[in-house]
């Protein structure tokens, strides 16, 4: 047996309402991603956007030292992978060092992480990220590193 209405329901439809996310948002901060991978920069760009940033985007180390000698002042945060060609992440980061030896960087890879850790943080890079992160992960990370006071030089 099947029954059905022989009328149409009086039932009120709730409409979705967005969950409050407590996902970190930026506030324009501008961002320097750094990776060979055009996908990974483009993914990363846009989550990072979305999310209330600024992102410019290099295509390897000597692109991101250039960009960044030009609006380095301006430069919230470098993101930057560490397996690159041309110019890998730890060479990377010793030439943002150079030019601003209080430059914040998160170092991102997915490969040879131990060995990683240990050249980032020989540098002076306290900010790692495994590959594969979280959007959430990703943003949590980033609002950490902009809201902590800067570290003083030691030069």
């Amino acid at each position: 047996s099947i029954y059905l209405l022989a009328g149409p329901a009086q039932r009120v439809v709730e409409p979705l309402r967005p969950q409050h996310s407590n996902t970190p948002r930026g506030h324009g901060e501008i961002l320097l991603v750094v990776d060979d991978e055009p996908a990974i920069r483009l993914i990363t760009q846009r989550t990072l956007a979305t999310l209330g940033y600024e992102v410019i985007t290099a295509a390897n180390g000597a692109e991101a030292v250039a960009l960044y000698a030009c609006r380095g002042d301006k430069i919230a945060v470098v993101i930057t992978d560490m397996m690159m060609p041309t110019m890998d992440g730890a060479a990377t980061i010793h030439a943002l060092q150079r030019l601003n030896p209080l430059v914040r960087i998160i170092a991102v890879s997915g490969l040879e992480v131990t060995e990683n850790i240990a050249k980032v943080t020989s540098a002076g890079v306290h900010d790692f990220l495994p590959k594969p992160y979280s959007a959430q992960t990703l943003a949590r990370l980033v609002r950490e590193v902009i809201d902590r006071s800067p570290a003083v030089a030691t030069h």
